[in-house]
């Protein structure tokens, strides 16, 4: 039944004279639900006049008689038929039935107001206040059915007040708990099947993409199918994405969309589950220091001394709100996956952690964008987590509506310029999420940059005190800073719009200078050294990679470009070699995508190199360190196909085309070293010189598939359902 069904049945309900008769009338409690209300004393004598001496009324007096019933209201009759049930009162079994059995008559009662009855005046029974009442500036009120007088009297619009109430009670309970009891009798039980789930009508419902790990092309999601409590159990194959049905990403506002809820409070602790906890807040301690010390430098967008207090809590046993719960789970999920990558125990921290995701999500704000960044993280950095592009399209577009990409006035007072300062935290780590991701799966980004407004975040400490270029928070305003230039490489370079074109020359040198010139102005910071180099050294590498390779406004490079995606692609390999020796690399799905790329982009460098020596030419790149670069990337791809699933095809189309270019780069350089000392023996001699034919052997060239850096974030994507 619709609201609006049941507001008109309930209004059809009151009767059109309602507040006339309430005034007016009253029924005796003795009095049968089934016998008309007692008729006024001029009522009588006209029906005494239009009835005639055989004692059966005529039509017209019968026709008023049931007027006189039907204008007594619901709640009434209700009231009276319950009274009149009672077979204890005095006034039932006394005056109530004679002898015969028959109903008695119902006695006329006084109805007038307490303040006319005392001083025994006449009342005009005006609603809700009589013409006495209202000069006296007193309420009207009356003795309820059965009341003596010395009780205390009631409003004379008590019935209405009530009626309202309930109501608005019924209303509540139709909008907050999908109840509708309009049509149930007082009282009575509703059925369990009867009552909808309140959190599986609410826009918040967390949508089977988000809340359940994804599944690529024979993807067994292994991770989070160990229980934790019997690991021995086997894992379960989750669904294949091959029927391409992924759910809609407005499913996560279906039904809310032009009628949204406003923020409310989340859900009482109680109804939470159980928090899980590691073995002593000494360990938890260290983690978490070590998730904020790597991770957390990256992608602020979490207050460690929050998050601190609220897990002081959970090991006190102290009750948290959900939120919080969340956050606690699965940033310890995220933890031990980056840090000591215990797998079982971050797949029983994220477990629960998506037990509290649908409370958590509740409202439209920063807690629950921070969710979402939490669950993208834990997705990143697992391949049994839910789709990250998925979660990172909702994540962007809650943003949006937010207004977090959009510039605000300053803040006057500590508490909004903490806020602001979130927010701005928060956004920022979102788009260096987005564009991190989208490059790599060469897919669109999520918001373009023209449409941000909202300056980069200010480099505070932990105190909240300004510490420019000294602080972590200058690592993740110089990786913003870098993400920006990479976006606007991307739009650039890979728009599938663009033309190609032999004039890249300027753009190309207008890129590298600000890339150069972000590189050199990186400030080194002695608590964070290993961000302040590495990792900055890393990230240029990288962007030069993407600038220099093959695109589609420079499907053709020069030589300078090849030089410098080959060697920007050595560099690559090499940092992951470093981590690698170190026992530091993260075997995740992105790194595959990173050494897969920087590997056929040599690749690629030597093709160019056996196109310049079978013309007679030295080679373009020819860098000796190519060979050593080819051989790392063999031995982290055998490393990733023991640790991981989904490399073992690229693994082995790698090999392959590796050993076929190298060969065939051996024996061009063989025939061009034979031709050089013809050369320098026909010279000798006097002899005309030979000209090399520029043709290329096609059977030299490996498919141009295998160097589409689309086609291998595809593949990548393609196998764990990202």
């Amino acid at each position: 039944m619709t609201n609006s069904t049941a507001a008109a049945r309930r209004l059809s309900d009151k009767g059109a004279s309602f507040r006339g008769q309430l005034g007016r009338f009253r029924l005796n409690p003795t009095v049968s639900s089934s016998q008309p209300p007692p008729p006024s004393q001029s009522q009588s004598q006209s029906q005494s006049q239009s009835q005639p001496s055989n004692g059966h009324p005529t039509p017209t007096a019968s026709h008023r008689t049931e007027l006189s019933a039907g204008s007594v209201s619901s709640t009434s009759t209700a009231t009276i038929r319950r009274r009149a049930s009672r077979s204890d009162s005095p006034e039932t079994g006394a005056a109530g039935n004679d002898r015969d059995g028959h109903v008695s008559k119902s006695k006329r009662v006084s109805t007038a107001c307490e303040f006319c009855r005392k001083r025994k005046k006449k009342c005009d029974f005006r609603y809700p206040n009589c013409s006495a009442c209202t000069r006296a500036g007193v309420v009207c009120t009356v003795l309820t059915l059965g009341q003596s007088v010395a009780h205390q009297p009631v409003p004379r619009d008590q019935i209405e007040n009530l009626e309202k109430r309930v109501e608005w009670l019924e209303e509540l309970l139709r909008t907050h708990a999908n109840i509708d009891v309009s049509s149930k009798a007082t009282g009575s039980i509703v059925d369990d099947h009867q009552v909808e789930s309140p959190v599986a009508e609410q826009w918040f419902n967390v949508p089977i993409m988000l809340s359940q790990p994804r599944a690529g092309i024979g993807l067994t999601a292994v991770d989070d199918t160990i229980d934790s409590a019997n690991p021995t159990n086997s894992p379960t194959t989750l669904p294949s994405l091959d029927s391409g049905q992924l759910p809609n990403i407005a499913e996560i506002f279906r039904d809310k969309l032009e009628n949204r809820r406003s923020v409310v409070p989340r859900p009482a602790s109680s109804i939470i589950p159980p928090v899980r906890r590691l073995s002593s807040w000494e360990e938890a301690e260290q983690l978490v220091s070590k998730y904020f010390e790597g991770i957390g430098t990256q992608y602020p967008f979490i207050h460690k001394s929050d998050f601190m207090r609220g897990m002081r809590a959970i090991y006190q046993n102290k009750s948290v709100p959900p939120d919080m719960q969340n956050s606690y789970h699965i940033t310890m999920a995220v933890a031990l996956l980056t840090t000591s990558y215990d797998i079982q125990q971050a797949t029983a921290f994220y477990r629960i952690a998506r037990e509290t995701l649908t409370p958590t999500l509740q409202n439209e704000d920063r807690v629950s964008l921070q969710a979402l960044l939490s669950l993208a993280l834990y997705s990143c950095s697992s391949p049994a987590g839910p789709s990250i592009w998925q979660v990172l399209g909702t994540a962007m577009r809650l943003a949006t509506s937010l207004g977090l990409h959009k510039a605000r006035p300053a803040s006057t007072s500590a508490k909004d310029m903490v806020d602001h300062e979130m927010d701005k935290r928060t956004f920022w780590s979102l788009y260096n999420l987005d564009r991190l991701i989208s490059v790599t799966l060469s897919r669109p980004l999520g918001i373009s940059d023209d449409d941000i407004t909202v300056d980069i975040p200010i480099e505070y400490d932990e105190n909240w005190v300004e510490a420019p270029r000294n602080c972590q928070m200058s690592i993740s305003v110089q990786v913003v800073r870098l993400r920006r230039i990479y976006s606007r490489i991307y739009r650039c370079f890979y728009n599938p719009h663009a033309k190609p074109t032999a004039d890249v020359g300027p753009l190309l040198q207008g890129f590298a200078q600000e890339l150069h010139d972000w590189r050199t102005s990186a400030p080194v910071i002695q608590t964070c050294l290993h961000y302040s180099t590495a990792y900055y050294d890393f990230l240029y590498y990288g962007a030069l990679l993407v600038l220099y390779r093959p695109s589609v406004l420079n499907p053709h490079p020069d030589s300078s470009c090849i030089i410098g995606c080959g060697d920007a692609s050595i560099l690559v390999i090499q940092s992951y070699w470093d981590n690698y020796s170190a026992n530091k690399i993260k075997w995740l799905w992105i790194t595959l995508c990173h050494i897969y790329s920087a590997g056929i982009t040599m690749l690629w460098c030597l093709e160019q190199d056996i196109r310049a020596v079978r013309q007679g030419m030295s080679p373009l790149w020819g860098n000796p360190r190519v060979y050593s670069s080819l051989e790392f990337v063999h031995t982290l791809l055998d490393e990733f196909c023991a640790k991981r699933k989904g490399a073992d095809r690229l693994a082995i189309q790698f090999k392959t085309q590796s050993q076929e270019v190298t060969r065939r780069m051996a024996l061009a350089t063989a025939e061009l070293q034979r031709q050089q000392q013809q050369m320098e023996s026909a010279q000798q001699q006097m002899q005309q010189p030979i000209f090399i034919p520029a043709a290329v052997d096609p059977s030299m060239m490996v498919h141009p598939m295998f160097y589409n850096y689309g086609w291998a974030g595809q593949e990548i994507a393609s196998f764990y359902g990202l």
